[in-house]
């Protein structure tokens, strides 16, 4: 590994940490395109094979499975290798900026009870709530699944909650292509935009080994119809679903999300396209898959590098997806690590926040332990400015020779302060209290946690849709409701 700045030297630590050398790039680029040429790549989807064979794929038409020749998918992508240079200076990041919420995870952490619990109908109406009381939440997806709402039609209730909820809504995960209209439908609603595709989320998730299932294939096309970013998803599991190896993991991560572009292409030739990485790796002690080991950062952010590199798509690892399963000290630790490292690897410091046990949980708690976390990170990347004002020379040598009493009393002092200190919002700022008192220092974080959350639901404004859109809405559950169930 090495460190790369915008001009490419490794003596300068501005830039990203590059994962693999040219060489390991091209071999482990090189091994993905061969696992699609010779392997090939199962797709279950009749109309897509079709499209993959007239253009030279060899298919396999009982098991479903196209062989993509390098040259077809290359031809497909496009750019030649280096037009997505690695020479990456990580951008100035600022705390404070505005965050978003989203996910449908299935499960509700209650911190105050220490419970587990499926998301409802009115479970999601009072996350939504809660998080439209935070003026900093800018962007308000379902952070948890319905339980009791019909899975069929489960996505386009839950953008019908958002839009009665907030005036901030997002995009939701879509498993049937079906949805998909019906969630169009909704944005035109909102925005009195036509094909308003603001409420289906891009992503579709292979099933390692190179595997399009029925619903990604279907989704792929239909979405692929609205003109929506074709975002391939990949997590394989090094041991299980994947070679053990960092290496051997890359190559289907890379054939994988390949294989999804192809498609996308194949489908509209001018479509934008990225990407979505998040392995994980067996535990070989208790069988659980980790996404938030050192080998699946690694694999993924090398991924990233790789892509980067040869075709210039931008590909995101999944920097919240990691294995601890309750706000504390082992969650902090995984989040931390994960969430920086894909900061200095791949200049991302986003994450999905609130997320728990590998994308199986949500937590008000966690999402604003999270928010602290992330503001603290990007802080480390502040912009520096180097000027006179900043240097302070003047003020520096009045104090060395008595002359002004202090740094902290000084004009200086006054004027720039907030604007170069930060300060997390949750952290206990507090010197020593005593050895009592400072054993009960992690649940106190914990309880302020959650009184920000109770305080957000008390104190959120009250939203209404207008009525004319509330008809219109209850006419799209009507239409999707009569279609699927």
């Amino acid at each position: 590994m090495g460190w790369l700045n915008d001009r490419g030297r490794k003596d300068d630590m501005k830039g990203l940490i590059r994962v693999l050398d040219g060489a390991q790039m091209e071999r482990v680029h090189g091994a993905g395109l061969e696992l699609l040429a010779t392997a090939g790549v199962k797709v279950e989807n009749e109309g897509l094979l079709q499209r993959l064979e007239a253009r030279g794929a060899k298919v396999d038409w009982p098991k479903q499975r196209a062989a993509i020749p390098r040259e077809l998918a290359q031809e497909l992508l496009g750019p030649e290798p280096g037009k997505g240079s690695l020479d990456w200076t990580i951008p100035p990041q600022e705390p404070g900026v505005g965050f978003g919420v989203g996910g449908v995870q299935p499960l509700y952490y209650d911190w105050r009870t220490g419970r587990r619990m499926r998301g409802t109908r009115a479970l999601l109406t009072e996350v939504v709530r809660g998080a439209h009381g935070l003026p900093r939440c800018r962007s308000i997806g379902a952070p948890i699944t319905m339980s009791d709402v019909p899975e069929r039609v489960e996505p386009v209730e839950a953008v019908a909650l958002l839009m009665s909820h907030t005036d901030r809504p997002s995009g939701i995960e879509v498993l049937h292509h079906e949805n998909v209209k019906h969630m169009v439908a909704l944005g035109e609603i909102f925005s009195g935009k036509p094909r308003d595709t603001r409420f289906v989320a891009s992503c579709n998730f292979a099933v390692a080994p190179l595997i399009i299932g029925r619903r990604a294939a279907g989704c792929v096309v239909e979405k692929t119809r609205f003109g929506i970013t074709g975002v391939g998803g990949t997590m394989p599991v090094s041991g299980a679903t994947a070679p053990v190896t960092r290496a051997g993991t890359m190559a289907i991560e890379i054939a994988e999300l390949v294989a999804f572009w192809a498609l996308h292409r194949l489908l509209d030739p001018a479509l934008p396209l990225g990407g979505i990485v998040c392995s994980g790796s067996l535990d070989m002690r208790t069988g659980r898959a980790f996404f938030g080991s050192p080998e699946a950062i690694v694999q993924d952010c090398g991924v990233v590098q790789t892509l980067q590199h040869f075709y210039g798509i931008r590909t995101h690892i999944a920097a919240s997806y990691m294995d601890g399963k309750a706000p504390g000290i082992q969650t902090a630790f995984n989040k931390v690590f994960k969430a920086l490292a894909s900061g200095m690897f791949t200049h991302n410091f986003g994450m999905n926040y609130g997320l728990l046990d590998a994308g199986k949980v949500w937590s008000p708690v966690q999402m604003l332990l999270d928010l602290d976390m992330v503001d603290t990170i990007r802080a480390l990347f502040r912009k520096l400015d180097v000027s006179d004002e900043t240097l302070a020379l003047d003020l520096t040598r009045e104090v060395a020779r008595g002359e002004h009493r202090t740094f902290i009393d000084s004009d200086h002092t006054a004027a720039h302060f907030r604007q170069h200190l930060f300060h997390a919002v949750l952290l206990d700022p507090l010197n020593w209290q005593g050895d009592a008192a400072e054993q009960g220092r992690d649940r106190e974080l914990l309880e302020r946690a959650d009184q920000t959350w109770r305080d957000a639901l008390r104190d959120s404004p009250r939203f209404e849709l207008a009525a004319e859109k509330r008809r219109a809405v209850q006419d799209v559950l009507r239409r999707a409701r009569e279609e699927q169930l």
